[in-house]
């Protein structure tokens, strides 16, 4: 990859990940951009992301079965009349 397309993704990854315009983002070198990256708090950041992701899925997939529960309900009821 490209020093020019690597420095790129890496704006866009802080831009992304921290909260702040590319322009700011300009700011930092690249062995900030990394050690950034590298951090725990980055890491902690991460898995909580991961468990945010996985708790709104778990509501969507109850909500899912919720449904699929009130279809088959009302077929049955359908097939009483």
């Amino acid at each position: 990859m490209s020093f020019w397309k690597q420095l790129t993704n890496t704006r866009a990854d802080l831009a992304l990940y921290y909260g702040q315009d590319l322009i700011n983002c300009q700011h930092l070198t690249m062995s900030e951009a990394a050690y950034f990256f590298e951090c725990q708090p980055f890491e902690n950041w991460k898995k909580g992301k991961e468990n945010q992701n996985k708790a709104v899925s778990s509501v969507i997939t109850g909500i899912n079965n919720i449904i699929r529960g009130l279809s088959m309900l009302g077929k049955v009821l359908s097939g009483r009349r």
